[in-house]
């Protein structure tokens, strides 16, 4: 990862995750930040790992891959400009549950997951719409999931009726 440009408050306002952000607040946050240039190819983080680091896409793809024991890897999603990846240190998980891998060359913010977390105990309104944003992704990515699952499984029913949200 190769470091670059001084994060704006301006650049942030951009991304969908900080968008509902005020701008006063995002000149704090740019602060926690670090813009990083990811080579197509390289990996962001591993499966397992200690979660410490948050990643805001800016521009590119990285696939999202969970692996078994054996080192079988399946894509389970795609993450582009605006997202987050490397969401479980803001909510004080100790390990990454995925990899996250550039498809393209990625322009990312690297933020530190614990400055981040204490940044919004301590901003209440931003925390609440980071944490708001944290679980639309999380959301989408479970939509996901559970749209290969239906792909590998088909869309047989059961017999029993299910409750669902």
């Amino acid at each position: 990862m190769i470091m670059s440009a001084q994060v704006t408050a301006d650049s942030l306002k951009n991304l969908k995750v900080f968008s509902a952000v005020p701008k006063d607040e995002l000149q704090q946050v740019a602060e926690l930040c670090e813009e990083v240039q990811i080579p197509a190819g390289s990996v962001l983080f591993r499966q397992n790992e200690e979660a410490s680091d948050v990643y805001v896409i800016v521009d590119g793809e990285v696939s999202l891959v969970v692996c078994d024991a054996i080192s079988a890897c399946r894509q389970i999603g795609v993450a582009r400009a605006g997202e987050l990846v490397g969401w479980s240190s803001v909510l004080e998980r100790r390990l990454l549950t995925d990899m996250a891998c550039a498809n393209t060359a990625v322009t990312a913010l690297k933020i530190d997951g614990s400055a981040l977390l204490d940044y919004c105990q301590s901003h209440t309104k931003f925390g609440f719409e980071l944490m708001r944003m944290t679980a639309l992704t999380i959301a989408e990515r479970l939509s996901g999931t559970r749209n290969q699952l239906m792909e590998v499984h088909g869309t047989h029913l059961p017999e029993v009726r299910l409750e669902s949200d």
